[in-house]
């Protein structure tokens, strides 16, 4: 199974920017809106030593708008992975990454990833499963970096919880049930649940898929880095092109599945 297999969007700040618009990469068109941030948000990064762009958050009330359409109210009852590339700059308070909520904070969230104040623990939230059956928040002790980059990944399918931190297993649970969202029209939110939790510092590639991705995936996505969907197109569609794919050029696009 090739990576990008049921994607639903990659939002990613790493392959460019378009002013006030986050493109979603995926092909599936479901882009987000900048929100309280201004032009200057975008920013030359490198990470890993390859260059791209990132999106500063101030902490304060930057966030990403997305608003909801059919591939985002799809059904995950197969399976779900989501998370991203984030570089938090402070700690001592909660700070959301990326989910949806149906409007209120409280137990009302179809799924997420939070960091927690203390840099050795992060929330997660999945509706219609045991781990969280109203939307309130799981507590993980799973550690992340301040003034680092950090690939946080959740998936879950058939009562399997599989949490990863840059591409390394960091949490395994059994529950029962099975993602069961709303159809509810309250947008994908990157930065702020609604008006709270906002988050300070960068982010470089946010991710959805409508499947449980297994571990190696979660490796290979960090030993890729972000922009791996342009890699594969660069790596594959060359050789393609001239006739000629090697056996790695092979390999790699079965993995990694079709260009952008």
């Amino acid at each position: 199974m090739a990576l990008r297999d049921a994607m639903v969007g990659t939002w990613s700040p790493w392959l460019g920017c378009s002013g006030y618009t986050l493109l979603d990469r995926s092909g599936n068109g479901s882009h987000g809106t900048l929100t309280n941030m201004a032009g200057t948000a975008w920013t030359a990064n490198t990470i890993a030593g390859r260059s791209g762009s990132t999106l500063r958050f101030d902490g304060s009330n930057d966030y990403v708008n997305i608003p909801v359409n059919g591939w985002l109210n799809t059904n995950y009852t197969a399976g779900i992975t989501y998370g991203g590339w984030v570089y938090p700059t402070a700690s001592g308070q909660y700070q959301f990454l990326f989910g949806k909520t149906l409007g209120a904070v409280s137990n009302n969230r179809d799924f997420g990833v939070w960091l927690a104040p203390s840099t050795n623990q992060y929330y997660v939230a999945l509706r219609g499963t045991t781990l969280t059956a109203d939307g309130s928040l799981l507590s993980l002790s799973v550690s992340w970096a301040i003034n680092a980059w950090n690939l946080i990944l959740v998936s879950y399918s058939n009562g399997s919880l599989v949490t990863t931190v840059n591409g390394k297993t960091a949490h395994e649970a059994t529950y029962t049930g099975n993602a069961e969202f709303s159809t509810s029209a309250q947008p994908l939110q990157i930065g702020t649940e609604v008006t709270f939790y906002p988050l300070a510092g960068q982010v470089a590639e946010v991710y959805l898929w409508r499947r449980k991705l297994q571990p190696a995936e979660h490796a290979e996505i960090y030993r890729l880095g972000p922009g791996w969907l342009r890699q594969a197109r660069r790596r594959t569609y060359g050789f393609v092109a001239a006739g000629f794919r090697p056996y790695w050029a092979r390999q790699r696009t079965q993995l990694i599945g079709g260009g952008l």
